[in-house]
């Protein structure tokens, strides 16, 4: 039906009434949001950066902690390394001491311990002598 209009004869009075009626809405409602944003969304942002900050805080604390705690573990196992190989010392002397076949094997560990075997070519090999720490 071409040439009929839909909005009867106040058509361009009822269009300009809602286009009139949609402005005051979105105005009186982004005025609110405005409103509600300024009291309680500045606020909840500057809480939000307050916890932001306090999880960068504990997460640097847990990190020098971490580290810490991984020096001590170093220092410890060295600790431990250290008292270790003394004990190998005063053993292999005691063994090397007892004499007869048992000092000839300790003698030969020893020896077996401190050269390196690599192979240079086709199963010939190379010893060499590794150095004392």
């Amino acid at each position: 039906m071409p040439g009929v209009d839909l909005m009867g004869q106040h058509g361009g009075e009822l269009a300009a009434a809602y286009a009139g009626g949609f402005v005051s809405a979105t105005g009186i409602m982004m005025a609110a949001g405005r409103w509600v944003w300024t009291k309680f969304g500045d606020k909840r942002i500057d809480e939000l950066k307050t916890e932001l900050a306090a999880v960068k805080a504990a997460r640097e604390d847990d990190q020098r902690d971490y580290e810490r705690q991984r020096e001590r573990d170093r220092l410890e196992f060295n600790r431990i390394l250290d008292r270790h190989a003394d004990r190998i010392m005063v053993l292999e002397g005691l063994l090397i001491q007892a004499g007869g076949g048992l000092r000839q094997a300790m003698q030969a560990a020893l020896s077996e311990t401190n050269v390196r075997v690599t192979e240079v070519a086709h199963g010939a090999v190379k010893l060499e002598e590794e150095p004392k720490q």
